[in-house]
């Protein structure tokens, strides 16, 4: 098997993500929705790459997608709202989500 560049493994993995037109929806959805400092992480890439590689159907198993955020103001509040607005932006997809601000992870553990 033939070594590839590492532009080339992008394009290959942006292309077997793309075939998962649930993803593809939601990354084009929170691209539109002005949000700033976002990801989409974690098992739902993972499995879509390992469902393509393993020829099963290219969204099984996949039990959320994870959107992460970050937006300095930590208030409970304000993440509440983003919540809420992602949450109703993709709520005709039908899938479970799991919404963090990164910026308030260290309010989670008892230091």
């Amino acid at each position: 098997m033939e070594s590839k560049n590492l532009n080339e493994q992008l394009k290959d993995l942006e292309e077997i993500l793309f075939k998962n037109e649930t993803l593809k929806e939601v990354l084009r959805r929170l691209e539109k929705a002005n949000l700033k400092n976002y990801y989409v992480g974690a098992g739902c890439i993972n499995q879509t790459v390992f469902n393509y590689l393993h020829g099963f159907r290219i969204d099984e198993n996949i039990n959320d997608y994870d959107i992460v955020y970050y937006d300095e103001d930590t208030s409970y509040e304000k993440e509440d709202i983003v919540i809420k607005y992602i949450e109703d932006l993709l709520s005709d997809l039908n899938i479970k989500l799991d919404i963090k601000n990164e910026a308030r992870v260290h309010l989670w553990y008892n230091v």
